[in-house]
């Protein structure tokens, strides 16, 4: 032990007073006093080392708060034995105080298992209405969560992510998680919701979060699924995407473009709606469900070739990117119990009698998407010259607008 440290004669007289009389200092100090003492590296460790420290705690704790994980790691975990006996005290104290993380992290560098804690940061309800924890949790050791995966299930607030969290790890989800999964409907539902930035509940104050709910259990029941098979598949700018079955559906904010001619390369939706209030002025929920297609086998020429068309189409497409695009698996048209959706339902202006085959590629999110006087009213520019002004900021679409005018010009040349 540091012989520095433990003699009490390099002090100053001052020190040497705070020392002696340190057990009767914490009956009548106040905070700040009391942390100004742990400011000093040296009288902590004289302290901690003489024993004044951990018989003391309780009272400790109550003063420095969640500065007593900045002291244990100044001190360097000095008394190891006494602070690996005391670690649950420390952090049921600090979980009220500290970021979630800072506790993660002092565990993590003080080789202390996670596992011995994880339960008591769990009953932190906040720490799991996002999952951050369990992500940063998953970097650092995912083991106490696939050795108490049914606590957690029972206790985290997004189902969906967690499953996708743990699938991601190389892990699967048990039999007993599976079925807390399917025993948690609203907690499913209430998640996919939120994912998508719409207030729940405001869908249950206009009677439509049970209709949302019996669209989500007819697809499952299509599918032939449960609600521990739907798949988080990812979020976009509009919209967070989930897989049932063969189907795909998406939930999410109002769209740029929502209204628009039929068109061959759109991917052919079962449903596409907005939902609003009653009263028709408020906005509450885009939803639209498809089929599943492959976006695994599509490339940057494959995009080419879709904008090209549209361009010489007398359309402009402002997101256009590789990721919403895709290949048919099957022939561009619904697959559901045989029935075929009215017009209303897809959000179409028009009828499209003619069918792409699987293989061919598809525009999987037709937003932002405009004819000449659509894109000359919403941003009130002439039509070339505003494209120009609109692409400045998305390099992807305005590499594919200079190449569609140069193979146009080419084509005027030759």
């Amino acid at each position: 032990m540091n012989k520095e440290v433990n003699n009490i004669q390099i002090f100053t007289n001052e020190e040497k007073n705070i020392i002696r009389n340190f057990p009767n200092m914490l009956l009548g100090k106040k905070s700040e006093e009391i942390k100004k003492i742990f400011e000093n590296p040296k009288i902590t460790r004289y302290i901690v080392n003489k024993d004044l420290f951990w018989p003391n705690l309780d009272t400790i704790l109550k003063y420095v708060g969640k500065d007593i994980l900045i002291i244990l790691e100044n001190l360097n975990m000095i008394n190891r034995e006494y602070a690996f006996r005391n670690i649950e005290k420390i952090i049921t104290f600090s979980i009220e105080e500290c970021d979630d993380y800072q506790i993660l992290f002092f565990c993590k560098h003080n080789n202390i298992s996670v596992d011995r804690i994880i339960k008591t940061i769990i009953k932190k309800d906040y720490a799991f209405e996002d999952n951050h924890i369990i992500k940063y949790l998953c970097n650092i050791d995912i083991m106490p969560i696939i050795d108490n995966m049914d606590y957690f299930f029972k206790n985290c607030f997004n189902l969906l992510e967690l499953k996708q969290i743990i699938n991601e790890k190389g892990f699967t989800i048990n039999e007993n998680s599976n079925k807390i999964m399917d025993d948690n409907i609203d907690k499913i539902i209430n998640e996919m919701v939120k994912d998508a930035s719409i207030n729940v509940n405001d869908l249950k104050k206009e009677k439509l979060y049970n209709t949302l709910k019996i669209i989500i259990d007819e697809l499952l029941e299509n599918e032939h699924l449960q609600y521990h098979d739907i798949v988080k598949l990812g979020r976009g700018s509009s919209s967070t995407v989930f897989q049932i079955g063969s189907k795909v559906l998406k939930l999410g904010i109002e769209r740029e473009t929502f209204y628009m001619d039929n068109n061959k390369y759109f991917l052919k939706p079962l449903y596409r709606a907005n939902w609003y209030s009653c009263d028709n002025k408020k906005f509450l929920l885009c939803i639209e469900i498809t089929e599943k297609v492959d976006t695994k086998s599509v490339n940057s020429n494959d995009l080419y070739d879709i904008y090209y068309y549209l361009r010489e189409n007398g359309l402009i497409w402002l997101d256009a990117n590789v990721g919403n695009i895709g290949r048919l698996i099957k022939d561009n048209k619904t697959y559901f119990n045989n029935l075929t959706p009215a017009l209303a339902a897809t959000s179409y202006t028009t009828e499209n009698t003619e069918t792409l085959k699987a293989g061919n590629i598809v525009i999987l999110d037709n937003d932002y998407i405009y004819t000449k006087n659509e894109f000359k009213r919403k941003y009130k520019l002439r039509f070339y010259n505003g494209i120009k002004t609109m692409l400045l900021n998305n390099l992807v679409v305005s590499d594919l607008e200079q190449d569609y005018q140069e193979k146009r010009r080419l084509l005027r040349k030759g």
